[in-house]
C-alpha cells in the first residue's frame, strides 16, 4: 500500500493486497462500459488498446485531509480491442461511510507502448445502494467535470443480501391503445425480421395521441413482440393492429459496438436487407451462423469466435457506422464503399432477460 500503481497511472497506491484488506461489507460488479471512442477505423491494424476500470471507496476524510489514509484500489482485467470492454469482475470492498462513495476510473492502454489514457471518471454516492443494492450505469466525466458520453454499468449488492438487485429498468413493458374508430396509429414499422415489429417512428395518429396520457409511452427504437396475446411472427403481429383494442408488449432495445477488420463489403461475411428503413439497417444473414464453414474466414465469423458476449446475429440492425448515424439506405451505400481495414459497427436488437 503507498505505491502508485504502474498499470492504472498515479491514484496514488497499489492494487490492495488480500493479506491487507479491510473486512468485506459490499460486493461491487464492475460490468461493462459503453460510449467510449469512435476512432477504430482511423487506426491501423497494428493499433492495440486495452480497457481497465479501477475502483475506490472514498471518504469525506479523504477528499478533505491531505494527511487521511489513502483508499484501497481494485483494479479489473484488461480487455483488448474492443469497442464496449466487459469485464463482470467482482470485488469485495470495505465499508462505504454514509457521505461517502465508490469511484471509478477507466482507462485504456493503447498504442505500441501501451500508454495509459484516462477514459472517464464515474462515482456512485453510497446513498444510491447502501439500503437494497444498485444495478444500473454510472456517466463518465472528464478531468474537468464534463461528461464525456461513456457509461459503465456496475451492481452493487451488500454482504447480508445473496444477490445484486433487478435493474431498474424492465426488459419488457405493456401498452394498452384504445382505438374503437380504427384510425390511423401513426406507426412507422419494419416487419423484415419476420418475428417482430420494430418501430422507426410515431407520427401524427392514434399512438402519438395515447403517449400523452399512457403510464408507457410507444416510441422509436422498441419492438413491438406481441398483440392481444399473438407473437412470434412479424404479420399476424402486423394484422393484431388493426383491432379496436390492443394490447401490446413491447421491448426495449439493447445497444452495443463491434469491430471487424475488413478491407471491403464482401469481406464482413454479413448480408443486408434490400429494402433499408427509417434509421437502423437489417441484417439478413451472418455466413457461418447455420453451421458449416460457411464464411470460415470472414470478418463477422472471426469476430464472432472471440467474442461470445458480443456476437453479431442475423435479425440485428445497423445503427451506426464508424460512428455515422442516419438513414439505413445512407448506411447501405456507405458500406458498399467501405475501405477497411476496421470497420465500427453499432447494433441494435431487443433486449432479453438472459
Amino acid at each position: 500500500m503507498g505505491s502508485a500503481c504502474a498499470k492504472c497511472g498515479n491514484y496514488g497506491q497499489a492494487p490492495v493486497d488480500k493479506e491487507d484488506a479491510k473486512p468485506v461489507k459490499n460486493y461491487v460488479k464492475i460490468v461493462s462500459a459503453r460510449g467510449l471512442f469512435d476512432d477504430w477505423h482511423e487506426r491501423p491494424l497494428e493499433f492495440a488498446r486495452e480497457y481497465f476500470c479501477a475502483l475506490q471507496v472514498a471518504t469525506r476524510d479523504q477528499a478533505t485531509r491531505s494527511d487521511a489514509e489513502p483508499p484501497d484500489l481494485y483494479v479489473t482485467q484488461s480487455v483488448r480491442n474492443v469497442v464496449d470492454p466487459i469485464w463482470r469482475e467482482e470485488f469485495g470492498v470495505q465499508d462505504c461511510e454514509k457521505d461517502g462513495s465508490l469511484v471509478f476510473y477507466l482507462s485504456a492502454s493503447e498504442g505500441t507502448n501501451l500508454e495509459i489514457r484516462p477514459v472517464g471518471k464515474g462515482t456512485l454516492a453510497a446513498s444510491a445502494f447502501a439500503t437494497e443494492g444498485f444495478n444500473g450505469e454510472v456517466h463518465l466525466v472528464d478531468s474537468d467535470g464534463s461528461a464525456t458520453g461513456g457509461y459503465l454499468t456496475v451492481l452493487v449488492r451488500p454482504v447480508s443480501q445473496a444477490f445484486y438487485p433487478l435493474g431498474w429498468r424492465s426488459v419488457e413493458d405493456h401498452v394498452s391503445i384504445n382505438n374503437k374508430k380504427k384510425k390511423a396509429l401513426g406507426l412507422e414499422i419494419d416487419a423484415q425480421d419476420g418475428t417482430t415489429l420494430y418501430v422507426y417512428g410515431v407520427k401524427t395518429g392514434i399512438v402519438q395521441t395515447n403517449n400523452r396520457v399512457s403510464p408507457v409511452m410507444l416510441t422509436p427504437g422498441q419492438f413491438i413482440v406481441n398483440v392481444n396475446n399473438i407473437g412470434g411472427s412479424a404479420a399476424k403481429l402486423q394484422d393484431g393492429l388493426k383491432q379496436k383494442e390492443l394490447e401490446l408488449i413491447v421491448r426495449r432495445p439493447v445497444e452495443f459496438s463491434i469491430l471487424l477488420e475488413a478491407n471491403k463489403k464482401a469481406d464482413l461475411g454479413l448480408e443486408f436487407t434490400k429494402k433499408p428503413l427509417g434509421n437502423a439497417l437489417l441484417i439478413t444473414k451472418v455466413n457461418g451462423e447455420d453451421g458449416g464453414n460457411n464464411g470460415a474466414t470472414s470478418a463477422a465469423r472471426i469476430w464472432n469466435k472471440s467474442n461470445s458476449e458480443q456476437q453479431v446475429r442475423r435479425g440485428d440492425r445497423v445503427i451506426a457506422m464508424n460512428g455515422f448515424r442516419g438513414k439505413a439506405a445512407e448506411l447501405l451505400k456507405r458500406l458498399n464503399a467501405l475501405k477497411g481495414p476496421r470497420l465500427q459497427l453499432t447494433l441494435l436488437r431487443p433486449a432479453t432477460s438472459d
